[in-house]
């Protein structure tokens, strides 16, 4: 299950995002983050 905190009134926790899927979606969980698949590329800055 994701780690969830709560902090200042806001709930706080963290989010793989896999870019370019075939559609967006919640693919569940992956080290205690939210894994996340989003239909869009990844941006122009990516890590390398």
């Amino acid at each position: 299950m994701p780690a969830v905190e709560e902090k200042d009134g806001a709930v706080l926790f963290s989010v793989a995002a896999g870019p370019r899927s075939s559609k967006s979606r919640v693919a569940g969980e992956l080290d205690g983050m939210l894994k996340v698949m989003l239909k869009a590329p990844a941006g122009r800055r990516r890590g390398r």
